[in-house]
């Protein structure tokens, strides 16, 4: 089986084959009893993994006081990484034991750390025994991730719509935002940059497409040029094309279905790969 995760600060976006994708909320708490059932649907995910068990997804909400959602504690992350990943796989319809090829995506000043990949290398690949419970019942299935390959985050959204000439891409996340060129369907290490801050990290007075996209401007207006052909992935992608073009980017486009465009980039690139 081939699976693609995209294992977001804000959602993990997940493809798998015969057309199965989703996405859901990046959102971890401990499990704990509740007075009444707080799943009430598939969406609604217990998660018992390795003796320990959590909510993950959308049930979080429900179950956390305000403000203690997210918890992505950075002694946790690759914990609540390998449990993102796994419920994501579990709802692509992973069979017990059968063999996974899995990519996911790094940052790219992580994409060459041979400690990070190693790690995650580590924490992922092999069997992994999880029960998962929602409001539609109990179902638990031992999970075999086979080999674990690994892209860099952003490079996705150019493979879920590649170009023969030069293809600028941006990718707004919410902790990063990466700005990547390909030309001839080769990077273009020159002309592309990262940026260590995202429109969920911004204060909240900045926290506006408006002034996403001025930064982004100081970036890329000198590198690229206001008539570069641009195009934008991420959960905002539609409202930062939007004000790119109020600044003058006259050929600037939200991809179809931005906040998955990684994912399903990650997919194909695994595709080809494997020879798919």
């Amino acid at each position: 089986m081939l699976a693609a995760v995209d294992s977001g600060r804000a959602y993990v976006k997940y493809v798998g084959p015969n057309g199965v994708a989703g996405k859901f909320p990046a959102w971890i708490h401990p499990y704990y009893e509740t007075e009444l059932d707080v799943l009430s649907g598939r969406e609604d995910m217990a998660v018992e993994y390795n003796g320990q068990r959590w909510y993950i997804g959308e049930v979080v909400d429900r179950v956390v006081d305000a403000g203690g959602r997210q918890q992505k504690q950075p002694q946790k992350g690759t914990q609540n990484t390998v449990l993102f990943i796994l419920a994501a796989l579990w709802k692509m319809g992973a069979h017990d034991c059968d063999p996974i090829q899995l990519v996911t995506g790094l940052p790219m000043p992580l994409y060459k750390d041979e400690k990070t990949r190693n790690m995650l290398k580590q924490a992922l690949e092999g069997t992994h025994t999880i029960r998962v419970t929602t409001g539609e019942g109990e179902d638990t299935r031992t999970l075999l991730i086979d080999e674990l390959h690994f892209a860099a985050e952003g490079a996705g959204a150019f493979y879920s719509r590649p170009a023969n000439a030069l293809g600028h891409f941006l990718d707004v996340g919410s902790r990063t935002i990466h700005a990547h060129v390909f030309k001839n369907k080769r990077f273009h290490a020159g002309l592309s940059f990262s940026c260590a801050w995202g429109f969920d990290s911004l204060k909240e007075n900045h926290k506006n497409p408006d002034y996403v996209a001025r930064q982004i401007d100081g970036e890329i207006s000198s590198k690229w040029g206001r008539d570069a052909e641009i195009w934008v992935a991420g959960g905002v992608a539609h409202e930062v094309a939007a004000a790119l073009q109020r600044l003058g980017y006259e050929n600037v486009t939200a991809i179809p279905d931005s906040q998955m465009a990684n994912a399903y980039g990650l997919f194909k690139m695994l595709q080809v790969a494997k020879g798919g």
